[in-house]
């Protein structure tokens, strides 16, 4: 999972924690804990699509090996390019 960029997920959760409000709906300050959870509530869906999309790559290059491994890897190669469809939330 080398290949995870948290960047936009760190864009995210600045902008999540910027389009809070500074007051509560009661004129006080919002606490920390209310920012922090603004930050990761944006961030979140960002880190876990880059998650999946790290799964789904690494089981492609299993499907790749599988598939030059010994030639008779079609029925494993079909099941782990569903997999990695799943992994993408592309299933259905």
């Amino acid at each position: 999972m080398s290949d995870i960029d948290l960047t936009e997920a760190v864009d995210a959760a600045a902008a999540g924690v910027l389009n809070r409000q500074v007051v509560s709906d009661k004129g006080q300050p919002l606490s920390a804990r209310a920012y922090a959870h603004a930050a990761v509530t944006a961030a979140l869906p960002h880190i876990a699509r880059q998650v999946r999309e790290q799964v789904a790559r690494e089981i492609e290059a299993e499907c790749s090996q599988v598939l030059t491994d010994d030639g008779s890897g079609r029925i494993e190669s079909a099941a782990l390019t569903h997999a990695a469809r799943i992994a993408r939330g592309e299933h259905s």
